[in-house]
């Protein structure tokens, strides 16, 4: 099943790519920390090179610091792909209710002393002026104006306050275009690499975000950006539209990098030959995992496609003209490397986002322990492929 490999005289370049595929990336990192325990040897030193698109990115860039190991991604994924680490719901009980509220409140309580002061102050300039027919009429109209002024004053004052005690339960800036609030990722992302820049990183490295302020991807790479902290490229490629708003780094917006694309092999594999004259190129590209046909039976479990010369075609339609892309890349190149795709099925519908449950991680873990079981031995044809100290 393994296209044999012609050998190259340029030594082997190892690039891993990892898609999106939200929690379900969990099944990659599983994977991965099954390379780590069979070579001995930790993921940057098995790759010289990463690329990763969402949550595929913040793993890649997780691993590409050199402080977290393959089974350090997935205790972070199933610690914090929650609502109360990354997923920070917005707000939205009442909108507009509370600012009514507390502005007819205050405005009542503004416009009865009113009412009293003003109509108070007219009886006592039609007694000063006499009996004069006129002075009931001054008495009420001094009544209406001190009560209308005070209502007025109250209702301004009780907008004011009213608004402060909406945002308690109403997100202004966020509730009609998003479903989390930025607090909870920008924190997550902040605690996992602090001030770490992108030119920190142990290996190159390459993260697709989409550019709204100017309407165009942006392929964020150690050597372009190297002062940009790795928190906030992180932040921005987890940024999924109607999920996160964007990501502001340095005064442009940026969304989530599958908005380029969900599967960036094809980006890594155009970096290593035209950046840096890479040859002999070994891919290891890890799929996010798509529903299996409705036709299999029930009693078939998880199935792992490996392939060194075609890609899967990816569950979200209208990426399926660049797995295609990178299937014929890697056909046409096969004399100088090979292409392993991992591309991930399964029987469950597990959400992207925190929608999934405590089960879903433990379903996940379950369907990446029986696939390490069932494919032991392609894992051990890759770890031969990326590491030439292996068995």
């Amino acid at each position: 099943m393994l296209t044999k490999v012609i050998a190259s005289s340029q030594e082997p370049y190892n690039i891993l790519s990892i898609d999106d595929g939200g929690l379900r990336t969990i099944v990659a990192a599983e994977i991965l920390g099954e390379f780590e325990d069979r070579t001995n040897k930790k993921i940057t030193d098995l790759f010289d090179a990463f690329v990763g698109s969402s949550s595929g990115g913040l793993a890649a860039l997780m691993l590409n610091s050199g402080k977290y190991s393959a089974k350090d991604v997935v205790q972070q994924f199933e610690d914090s792909w929650t609502t109360d680490a990354i997923f920070s719901p917005v707000k939205q009980l009442g909108e507009g209710i509370g600012t009514q509220i507390f502005a007819d409140v205050l405005g009542i309580s503004f416009g009865i002393p009113g009412l009293i002061i003003g109509g108070g102050s007219g009886g006592l300039l039609g007694f000063l002026v006499g009996a004069h027919p006129g002075a009931a009429m001054m008495g009420a109209t001094g009544a209406m104006g001190g009560a209308t002024t005070g209502f007025n004053i109250g209702a301004g004052i009780g907008k004011g306050i009213g608004k402060g005690v909406e945002g308690l339960f109403y997100d202004h800036e966020y509730a009609k275009n998003y479903k989390y609030v930025p607090n909870g990722l920008v924190k997550f992302s902040e605690k996992l690499f602090a001030k770490e820049k992108m030119s920190e990183g142990i290996r190159d490295i390459l993260v697709p975000c989409y550019d709204i302020s100017n309407g165009q991807s942006v392929l964020f790479t150690n050597t372009e950006f190297p002062n940009y902290l790795v928190g906030d490229v992180a932040a921005a490629t987890l940024s999924a539209p109607t999920f996160f708003p964007p990501r502001n780094i340095e005064t442009k917006l940026y969304s989530a990098g599958s908005i380029v694309t969900v599967n960036p092999a094809q980006l890594g594999l155009e970096r290593a030959r035209t950046q840096f004259q890479k040859e002999n190129i070994n891919l290891v590209s890890f799929g996010g995992g798509e529903l299996e046909s409705a036709s299999y039976t029930q009693d078939q479990w998880e199935s792992l496609y490996w392939s060194s010369s075609t890609c899967p075609v990816s569950s979200f339609g209208h990426y399926q003209e660049v797995c295609s892309s990178v299937a014929t890349t890697c056909s046409q190149d096969l004399e100088k490397g090979t292409h392993f795709r991992l591309a991930l099925q399964t029987k469950k519908i597990v959400p992207w986002d925190a929608n999934s449950r405590e089960d879903d991680r433990h379903y996940l873990k379950e369907v990446a322990r029986r696939l390490i079981e069932e494919n032991t031995d392609y894992i051990n044809t890759v770890c031969r492929r990326i590491d030439k100290n292996f068995g």
